[in-house]
C-alpha cells in the first residue's frame, strides 16, 4: 500500500514526468491515514489494597493507531487460585469490567472477594474499536480479613477419646462476612507443642477432637482466619 500507518500525517507533492525529465511540483499537501484499533497498553502495577479492591497502574499504548477513547480492564478470579472463598470460586465463570477515561492511567477496582487470587487485563479503545489485550504478567491476591478471636469456647465429653469442641462465630469490624475457616489447637497440659485441626466447612462452629488419651488434661484454642487471636485457653479432661 502507499500508505504504511494509520493515523499518520503524510506529505504529498504532485508532478509530471516526460521523457526530458521531471517538471515542477505542485503545492504540498498534507493528508492523515485513518484511524485503527490500538495496540496494547502497558499494565505497570496492579496492588492488593484492602481485602476487596486492587489498585491497577498503566501507561498508554505505544502504537495508539488513533485518538484513544478509553480504556476496558477486566478482573478475572485466577484459574486454580488457592485460598479463594466459595462465593469467588462460584463466579469463577463470569469477570468484572471496568472502564476508565483515555486520561486515567490509575484505576480502583473495588466489590472483589477477601483472599483471593486475581489476573488482571485490559485494552483500549479507539473510533475503530477495541484493541490488542494486555495482560499483567503475575496473579495478585486480596488480602485477607482480620477477625478476632472466637467466642465462648466449650468443650463437652463424648467418651473416653473423644472430646468436642464448639464456639460462637465471630465478625470483623464493619465487615459482613464471615471467617473461611477455624483453626482448632489442642494437646496435652504441658506439652511442647499443639495439634492443629483446620475447620472449612463454612458456617461451622464445633468440631469433634478424636483419638484422644483416656484421663488426660488438654488445653485447647481456636483462631479464625489463622493464627492470630485466638481464644482464651480452654482446659477439659478426657474421661
Amino acid at each position: 500500500p502507499l500508505f504504511r500507518s494509520p493515523f499518520t500525517d503524510y506529505i504529498i507533492t504532485v508532478a509530471g514526468e516526460t521523457s526530458r525529465g521531471v517538471g515542477p511540483r505542485s503545492e504540498e499537501k498534507t493528508i492523515r491515514t485513518d484511524q485503527d484499533v490500538p495496540g496494547a497498553p502497558t499494565i505497570t502495577r496492579v496492588d492488593s489494597i484492602g481485602t476487596t479492591a486492587l489498585g491497577v497502574s498503566w501507561t498508554s499504548p505505544a502504537d495508539p493507531r488513533g485518538k484513544i477513547l478509553g480504556y476496558r480492564i477486566v478482573v478475572n478470579v485466577a484459574s486454580g487460585g488457592q485460598g479463594r472463598s466459595r462465593r469467588a470460586a462460584a463466579v469463577n465463570s463470569s469477570s468484572m469490567v471496568v472502564l476508565a477515561d483515555e486520561d486515567d492511567t490509575f484505576k480502583t477496582i473495588g466489590g472483589l472477594e477477601s483472599d483471593t487470587e486475581y489476573s488482571v487485563e485490559m485494552d483500549a479503545e479507539t473510533l475503530k474499536g477495541w484493541g490488542e489485550r494486555a495482560k499483567h504478567s503475575s496473579i495478585v491476591r486480596t488480602q485477607m480479613i482480620v477477625f478476632g478471636a472466637p467466642e465462648a469456647t466449650k468443650v463437652t465429653e463424648i467418651n473416653s477419646t473423644a472430646l468436642r469442641v464448639s464456639w460462637r462465630s465471630v465478625t470483623a469490624d464493619n465487615v459482613t462476612a464471615a471467617p473461611r475457616f477455624y483453626i482448632v489447637f489442642y494437646g496435652r497440659e504441658g506439652a511442647a507443642t499443639l495439634n492443629i485441626k483446620n475447620l472449612t466447612v463454612c458456617g461451622a462452629t464445633q468440631i469433634n477432637l478424636t483419638e484422644l488419651t483416656p484421663y488426660t488434661y488438654y488445653r485447647i484454642n481456636v483462631s479464625s482466619n489463622g493464627y492470630a487471636n485466638k481464644t482464651s485457653t480452654v482446659y477439659a479432661w478426657t474421661p
